[in-house]
């Protein structure tokens, strides 16, 4: 009876491993892929631009683009504990405007991934230099609050509206 359930298993594994490699083969496909495009972008960095760091574990980085003039996003985060939770964005910075942040969400990258973000600025700046305080996180803490209040009250006066119309 022993044997007959390792044939069932082999079976099964037989039936299920040209699935399993054609998957590893993608996922090393794609993995190549992106680092060819990322040496092919470092090749075409121009002397002036500044490659900045950040994110977790500094595996996130941004410049601008010297041929373009727009910023790119890189990450080399494989094996990176807390990278999925990370929120991708950079600033852009252009001397007659205020920096104009750029958030993509987490999840948005892959763990190894360029990309060119179409967004032209004179300086590509991660979005994470904005040094977090506890002055400046109390401040986001009051403003938030605020604004609870706000949709707070504006919930009790609907719905005494609502109770009003339906009397």
């Amino acid at each position: 009876m022993a044997e007959t359930s390792l044939h069932a298993a082999l079976a099964a594994w037989e039936q299920r491993a040209p699935r399993a490699r054609q998957l590893a083969a993608g996922a090393h496909q794609a993995r190549s892929a992106a680092l060819h495009r990322a040496a092919e972008v470092n090749s075409n960095l121009g002397a002036s631009s500044m490659i900045r760091a950040f994110g977790p574990e500094n595996c996130v980085s941004t410049w601008r683009d010297a041929t373009s003039g727009t910023c790119f996003l890189k990450t080399e985060c494989e094996g990176v504990q807390h990278f999925d939770f990370f929120d991708m964005g950079f600033l852009c910075e252009n001397a007659d405007k205020a920096p104009v942040e750029h958030r993509f969400g987490t999840m948005s990258f892959a763990r190894v991934e360029v990309q060119d973000t179409d967004v032209a600025c004179e300086r590509c700046m991660p979005a994470q230099d904005k040094p977090q305080t506890a002055e400046s996180l109390s401040q986001e803490m009051r403003a938030m609050k605020q604004s609870l209040s706000k949709a707070s009250d504006t919930f009790l006066s609907l719905k005494a509206k609502a109770s009003e119309l339906l009397r």
